[in-house]
């Protein structure tokens, strides 16, 4: 954690304070009616049954009775009659679920602030959300040349300034979409650092200091162990345009047929470089999260 986001002194959030803040009905209390798209939350067994029945595409329907989650989990994106079928089986008992209406989109961001105390908020950065067509995430990226607007990032800083309101301190992150008719619209509030707080923060230190001006977060896995995979990757790592920002080995943790895992910064002076960067990274035995993907740069969370 870099010195001065927050003050030396511990601070306690209360965990029913986190837990209500991340429940996916957190929207409708912490959001602008117009910066919320059109939804519905349904409680009971038997009204969920019934809104199950009625699905159709075109609509993005929640587990509402999990908090907020990465990867988009417990989220189905209805673009087509097997994605409601997929649906109605992965919800089947559930007894409260969010339905909303799918938003046509131009941009996706996280977008990060931090709450130090009631009315210490501050903008911390954003980043643009890879998605596949389902939703799923795959990474992120960051461009200079396509930044939140004005109105997204005073959007995220109306919602921390709310939490932080009800005793929030830490790390939030707001996924929002930009839209070409009409305001910002936040579809999923993260109070915690995010999958993309750690790529910000590298980056932001040094992405200009090693002469890079844009990053992509990539997810990648591999059969190699970790010990080679390191020893293969410590070229590039010299280089100055990958960084390992997390790795899983299986053989630590007593899983030996699991893959190596890992969450990679690859830097470059452009997409070209950077694409370059992956081709480098596949050749070495990476099998990237996003490779051979249609990835949408700019659904619902």
């Amino acid at each position: 954690m870099p010195l001065g986001l927050f003050p030396d002194e511990p601070i306690v959030v209360p965990p029913s304070l986190i837990a209500d803040l991340n429940l996916r009905s957190a929207i409708d209390r912490l959001v602008p009616p117009e910066n919320r798209t059109k939804r519905r939350v349904i409680e009971g067994r038997a009204d969920v049954a019934q809104a199950l029945a009625a699905l159709r595409p075109g609509l993005v329907v929640k587990d509402a009775r999990l908090p907020s989650s990465s990867g988009g989990t417990g989220v189905w994106v209805l673009r087509r009659k097997r994605h409601v079928t997929r649906a109605r089986t992965g919800l089947a008992g559930a007894d409260r679920i969010v339905i909303e209406a799918r938003v046509p989109y131009t941009a996706n961001f996280c977008v990060q602030c931090t709450c130090a105390g009631k009315n210490e908020v501050a903008f911390l950065g954003s980043s643009m959300q890879r998605t596949r067509a389902s939703g799923i995430y795959l990474g992120n990226r960051f461009d200079p040349a396509a930044q939140p607007s004005s109105e997204t990032c005073a959007l995220a800083m109306t919602i921390a300034a709310a939490a932080a309101q009800l005793g929030y301190r830490g790390i939030a992150g707001f996924d929002i979409l930009e839209r070409e008719d009409g305001p910002p619209v936040a579809i999923d509030l993260n109070f915690r650092p995010n999958a993309s707080t750690p790529f910000l923060m590298a980056f932001g230190a040094l992405g200009a200091a090693r002469g890079f001006d844009m990053a992509d977060l990539i997810f990648a896995t591999s059969d190699t162990p970790s010990r080679v995979l390191l020893a293969r990757l410590w070229p590039l790592i010299h280089e100055g345009w990958l960084v390992v920002l997390g790795l899983f080995d299986p053989q630590v943790a007593s899983m030996p047929n699991g893959p190596t895992n890992m969450r990679l910064m690859v830097m470059g002076r452009d997409l070209n470089e950077i694409q370059r960067h992956r081709k480098t990274l596949r050749r070495a035995g990476l099998a990237l999260a996003d490779a051979g993907k249609k990835v949408l740069i700019v659904s619902n969370d």
